[in-house]
Formats: structure tokens, sequence, C-alpha cells
């Protein structure tokens, strides 16, 4: 009860915990940790500590269980992240190599997720040691395995509470028409996708498939109804089709950083990269990521990702070779950026003013000046083909919105209306496309779980006992 209290600012403050040391621990940026008294006073910055997505207090001051997905991992399915103990002394201390979402009870175990799946180990948590291998405790638990999000907890003493659904994560990819809500579903089997893009046609999709020990791009083609794979080495993602359709740009971290390629379409060539390391190096990130194609096919728009103080920025990378160039790199993140049909805009996401918005700035001078398209709250926006329209999702309602663009030498926008309620699974990317006559969009729509259905919450008392026969004690 009471009033609330405001303890401190924090940027980007996705995740928190509480100790029962009075420590109240933070994420501080993208990849920074802090905490702060539980009375207040100053922050204390931690640093560094990576792609922080869960954390968890421990008893007794022992530290704080981080889950942490790195650049460099096979998979963006979370269950290739890694389990940290995060000591007082800013000492990192691994204790499972692959899973998400850590907590633990004081008969002396540890909880994790991988995929829908919950497994425990024994854990000491004088030594913070877990004693593997895990065994696998609760099945179908309501999880996606993309963002980490797992739905269940479980108290120290042991009473243990989850969902039942599986893998929202799971999707095929989908037509659905504007006007009547008719649906199409493509023809490639139901999956763990991810990032995707449409060709310029229309008729060819690429996109990230989730499903092998890395990520890889496939292309489904619809005049053959084909799905063959563009991709072999390392994990990629987020790609991106060429002006012209020929040749599709992504990211792979086949070399240990997320670095940007291009691969012909027709297979007639292998992958190769853009940029060289030098080039690279003046990104100042170790995760790039291609957006869009400038109409001329000059550029390729990009975004890097986890300066430690910007967040991330936007680059203009030209195709022939050149050094990349800084469209906007503030101390806010700036990322999915999308140039207009005609050249002149780039439309991107930005957090400048708190929740994410879609914003609008000038191509050729994006210093210039900001317009807001998408008002308090929007996310995935994209031009449509004849640039008329800004299509983007309203928050986490599920709702595609509408701002109609009035020609003219200046940015100017018309009344924002919603067009069509439509359940999707958002990628960690672009979520959305549209096809060339701006009839349907094509999103991901979850397969074999379901998003609205009432499910009863399963509540388990004295799990702790059950736990030490099926797992076994701490030694």
């Amino acid at each position: 009860g009471g009033e609330v209290s405001v303890l401190c600012d924090a940027e980007a403050g996705w995740r928190g915990t509480w100790t029962d040391t009075g420590w109240i621990y933070f994420t501080h940026g993208e990849s920074r940790m802090a905490r702060i008294r539980q009375e207040g006073g100053d922050v204390e910055e931690l640093g560094e500590v990576g792609d922080i997505f869960h954390l968890k207090a421990l008893p007794d001051g022992q530290g704080v269980l981080l889950s942490i997905h790195n650049s460099g991992e096979p998979s963006t399915r979370k269950d290739t992240a890694q389990i940290f103990v995060l000591s007082d002394d800013l000492t990192k201390t691994l204790v499972v190599e692959s899973g998400y979402g850590a907590r633990y009870v004081e008969s002396g175990h540890l909880f994790f997720m991988r995929g829908g799946d919950m497994l425990a180990v024994p854990f000491d948590l004088d030594q913070l040691e877990a004693t593997l291998p895990a065994v696998n405790v609760v099945r179908n638990v309501s999880t996606d395995s993309i963002w980490g999000i797992s739905h269940f907890d479980v108290s120290l003493d042991g009473t243990l509470v989850y969902l039942e659904g599986g893998d929202v994560a799971r999707t095929v990819p989908t037509w659905v028409d504007l006007e009547t809500g008719e649906e199409e579903v493509l023809s490639v089997p139901p999956a763990l996708y991810n990032t995707f893009d449409l060709s310029p046609d229309g008729t060819q999709l690429a996109i990230q498939d989730l499903n092998g020990p890395q990520d890889q791009i496939w292309i489904h083609d619809a005049r053959l109804d084909t799905f063959t794979r563009l991709t072999v080495e390392g994990s990629n993602s987020f790609p991106v089709w060429s002006h012209d359709g020929s040749e599709v740009f992504f990211a792979s971290n086949r070399d240990g950083q997320d670095r940007l390629y291009r691969r012909p379409v027709d297979g007639s060539a292998p992958a190769s990269r853009l940029l060289t390391d030098e080039q690279e190096a003046l990104m100042e990130c170790d995760r790039r990521w291609p957006s869009s194609v400038t109409p001329d096919g000059k550029y390729l728009v990009a975004y890097s990702w986890g300066h430690p103080q910007r967040g991330g920025d936007l680059w203009k990378v030209p195709l022939d070779g050149s050094d990349p160039e800084a469209l906007l790199a503030t101390e806010s993140n700036e990322i999915i950026p999308e140039v207009s049909p005609d050249g002149k805009w780039l439309l991107f996401l930005s957090n400048a003013r708190g929740p994410y918005q879609v914003v609008v700035r000038p191509f050729d001078e994006p210093q210039r000046r900001e317009w807001n398209a998408s008002g308090i709250t929007g996310s995935d926006g994209i031009w449509s083909p004849a640039g008329d329209q800004i299509l983007y999702w309203k928050g986490l309602t599920f709702t595609l919105m509408s701002t109609p663009v009035i020609p003219g030498d200046d940015f100017e926008v018309g009344v924002t209306k919603p067009l069509r309620q439509i359940p999707y699974h958002d990628a960690s990317g672009p979520s959305l496309a549209v096809s060339p006559d701006g009839r349907r969009v094509l999103v991901q729509k979850v397969h074999g779980a379901e998003l609205f259905t009432e499910k009863p919450l399963t509540l388990v008392t004295g799990w702790d006992q059950e736990l030490t026969r099926l797992v076994g004690e701490s030694q």
C-alpha cells in the first residue's frame, strides 16, 4: 500500500530483482547492470554484463542469477543462452551452459527452461555449482523461446505454479487480407521462425529458421512452391532482399560476430562479406543487422546493437564497398530502419521518449528534424508499397494501425486509424510484410499453442520433496 516511490531513472530498465540484503538490481541500458539500495540513494553502475533478459536474486546475499544471450550464440532461441551468478564483488560464475529463466529453491535445486520444458539440477548455494545433467521435471510449460519468456515461478520453500500451453514461438507464415480478414497459410512446415522479408515482387519469402543447431536462412518461392536453404555456415538472421530481388543480405556470426553478408538467391556464388574488419570497426559494436535497401539499390540501411552508451544506431552501408556512414547515433535506441519507396524518408523505431515509437526523418538529412508517426507507442513500422501509408503494430494489442502520408515536399501525415486486429508472433526484428498491391499483410501466426484461450494455473505444494526424488540432493 501507500504511494509509489521513485528511486531512480533506469534507461531501458526491462528487468529487475530485489535481494534479501536490501539491494535492487536492474538492467541499465542494453547490456549494463546497476543497483540501488531499497531505501534509495545513489545508483551504483555495475558495468557491462551482456544481453540480459532475466535476473533473479539468490537468498542470503549469494548473488543474482542471470540469463545472458550474446553475439556468437548458435541460435536466437534462448535455449542457447547461459545462466550465471553475479556476486556482490561483480564476479560472474557460469552455472548452466544452455537454458534461461533460472530460479532457486531452498531444497538446494535450480529450476530453468529449455524450449517448453522445465528442468532442474541440484545446486550448491555456497560453492555456486550445479550438478549436471539436468532432469526434465515439467513438460509443455507455456513459453516463448525466442524472447525467453516462461510462465512459471517457484517460491523458496518449493511451491510451484505454472501455466501449460507450449511454445508460442512455433509459427507458420500466413497472409491476412486487410479488408476481409481471410487467411492463406504458406506451404512451409510450422516451426520456430524469426525475422523475415518479402521479395520486391511478393513471390518469394526469405525467413530465419531456428530449428537446427544453428539458425539458417531459407527461401520460399510461391511460384514453384519450393522451400530451399540459402545459408550454410554459422548462425544467420535478419534476411533483407536486394532492390531487384536477385540476392539476399543477412547477418551471420560465422566468424564470432554478427557481420553483414550477401548471397545470390540462385546460389551462383557463395556468401560474401560486405565490409572489411576496418570498416566494421567504425560501427563500434559486434552486432550489425541489415534492415532495408534503398530503392536505387545503392545502399543497405542497417543498425548496430549493444553500444554501451548508445544502444542501437542507424547506418548507411554503400554497396560499392565504400565505408559505412552513421545516419543516427544518439543516447537512445534507433532500430529497424526502412527507407520510403521514393527514397526521401527514413522510418525507424526510437525509444527517445520512453516506449518505442515509429518516427520519420529525412533520409539524406536525418539530423534535421523528426516526426512521430505512431503516437505514444508503436512497433515494426513499415511503408506501404506506394509510400502513401505507414503501417505499424500498436503496443501489445495485436492491432495493425495505418497512418496516411500526405504527398508533398515536406513530411505530413493524416489521421491514424486501426486496420484490423491480427494475432501474430513478435519476431526479434521485423514482424510484418506487405504485398505489392497493399491488400494483404504477411505475419507469423502461432501454431500448436493458443494466445487467448483461458487455461488453469497448476499449483504444486511440497514440490521440493518431489524434486529430491526426481533429481537428487545437492552435494
